[in-house]
């Protein structure tokens, strides 16, 4: 460990926070190492005041004298050979755990499908010996109660769990990287607002019907539209799918109503899977010039089609930030034995061609 100077010249020591806070150096100690046998109370009390006196602790020290800590990383991954969303999560993780490597933790890959999958991945780790993970980062396909009661009793044993792209209230010690998804529907609601002809019609996809997130974001797009322009008639299409190649009801459907009488000027697809399914449809009805499309998610797909003139703009979601933050924010976690319910989110942005280089990862650019 090493230690500031005080202004008296002196090196801060556990002694001295312990003095100012009237408790033992050895609770002082089990407060900074993440160790039981003090309140949470403390504990929070121990690590502000240790900051305010200038103590700074060794981590990568402790870490090495620790042993190897695992963090299981329970995601889905995207279908087919592009990246389109979850497969940047994967790359924020794996960026950021590199850089954090010299703190002795490792992380596992539980791929999951679905959230059958999902459970009994769950479950294997909820019963695994204790101390084999020191953390868990998942995500929720829906309010699946089931899954949270998983989650809510691994936290429970001490593991500490982040969950990205949902912040429930029902998982007060679980920290979180939400999605925003109100402010992204209403981001859209403002471009879609400034672009859409007078009295016409706007489609969105649906997205998953199941979802929670996609409910709330769907409502939000819908209320915020409504308040900016009124004169506006919105239409929801539905035909979700994670597969690729079974995206085909969604563009089939949107490909219908645009072939139906009623003005259309203006379509947002709810999620990155959408993308190119709607493309294709508008593209079909041979109406792209009188259309505006909004996509969402930059990835290497709503990259190229923004590129081609094919889609107006997209929605970032920060997917590889959240994913990279999320490694981050749990580490930290560990590593000073931090309670959970810290919330992080990440900006919202609307990526258009002309400022697409800004925005695009290093990695993806030609």
């Amino acid at each position: 460990m090493r230690q500031r100077e005080d202004k008296r010249g002196g090196k801060i020591r556990l002694k001295d926070i312990s003095r100012r806070l009237g408790v033992s150096a050895v609770s002082v100690h089990r407060a900074l190492s993440g160790k039981s046998g003090v309140s949470e109370s403390l504990r929070e009390k121990v690590i502000r005041t240790a900051d305010e006196m200038g103590y700074i602790r060794n981590y990568a020290a402790a870490s090495m004298k620790r042993g190897i800590s695992r963090i299981g990383i329970v995601l889905p991954r995207d279908h087919g050979t592009l990246n389109l969303y979850f497969n940047y999560l994967w790359l924020g993780i794996s960026d950021s755990a590199e850089e954090l490597r010299y703190l002795n933790i490792e992380t596992e890959r539980l791929i999951c499908e679905d959230e059958r999958e999902q459970e009994r991945i769950l479950e294997r780790l909820l019963h695994s010996e204790s101390g084999e993970y020191a953390g868990l980062i998942t995500f929720f396909f829906t309010r699946n109660e089931r899954i949270f009661d998983l989650v809510r009793r691994i936290s429970g044993t001490g593991v500490s769990v982040l969950v990205i792209d949902d912040d429930p209230e029902e998982l007060s010690d679980v920290s979180c990287i939400p999605s925003n998804e109100t402010i992204s529907g209403a981001v859209a609601a403002d471009f879609v607002s400034l672009v859409a002809a007078e009295n016409s019609s706007v489609l969105l996809s649906s997205g998953r019907l199941d979802s929670a997130v996609h409910e709330r974001k769907r409502e939000s797009f819908i209320a915020a539209l409504r308040e900016r322009r009124p004169d506006l008639r919105e239409e929801i299409i539905e035909g979700y799918s994670r597969e690729r190649e079974s995206n085909v009801p969604l563009c089939e459907n949107m490909a219908k109503r645009l072939r139906e009488k009623g003005e259309v000027s203006a379509v947002y697809a709810l999620t990155s899977h959408d993308n190119r399914a709607i493309v294709e449809a508008i593209e079909k009805s041979g109406r792209r010039r009188q259309i505006r499309l909004l996509g969402t998610d930059l990835n290497e797909e709503s990259i190229l089609l923004l590129r081609q003139g094919r889609m107006d703009a997209v929605i970032d979601q920060a997917a590889y930030q959240k994913g990279y933050r999320a490694f981050q924010l749990i580490s930290d976690q560990i590593m000073k034995g931090l309670p959970g319910r810290r919330c992080s989110p990440q900006p919202i942005d609307i990526v258009m061609k002309a400022n697409l280089d800004f925005h695009t990862p290093w990695r993806l650019r030609e």
